[in-house]
């Protein structure tokens, strides 16, 4: 999903949780765009934030509103949304997201233990990678850096 969209110059809005390891998240990928110039073009890195009182923590409907109008993108058009250290517990978000932008796609890197509530709904827009949602063997020994848990 992020190739393809970094191929076909889709615009991509980057979220990290604002804490200590979304800070080295986004750290890491700001690296990254210093030397991946095609990836730089589209991609914008923001931090998680609260708006309009709405309190969920990492992505939320208001964020991605604000960043489509700040960043002038066509909310009728396709975007990649990537979270990083957010999101696994944002399925009312998740939501209201789908429905407001129907082109959207959803990237969902978190290390928080999901509810069985509130994950949000993998389908064909929407990836997870979370060693604590459907763990593979590695995950079951590793976190999501590869470091023993």
């Amino acid at each position: 999903m992020t190739l393809k969209s970094i191929d076909e110059k889709t615009p991509i809005l980057f979220i990290t949780d604002f804490d200590n390891d979304g800070s080295l998240a986004q750290a890491i990928i700001n690296e990254y765009l210093n030397i991946d110039e095609k990836a730089a073009q589209h991609m914008q890195v923001h931090y998680a934030q609260v708006l309009n009182g709405n309190a969920n923590r990492g992505f939320t409907v208001d964020l991605v509103d604000k960043l489509v109008e700040t960043n002038g993108l066509n909310p009728d058009k396709k975007f990649l949304i990537i979270t990083a250290d957010n999101g696994i517990n944002s399925v009312e978000e998740q939501k209201k997201i789908q429905a407001k932008y129907p082109e959207a796609e959803l990237i969902v890197t978190d290390h928080h233990n999901p509810d069985p509530e509130m994950v949000v709904i993998e389908d064909d827009k929407t990836i997870i990678f979370n060693p604590h949602y459907k763990p593979t063997e590695f995950f079951k020994e590793f976190n999501i850096s590869g470091a023993t848990t």
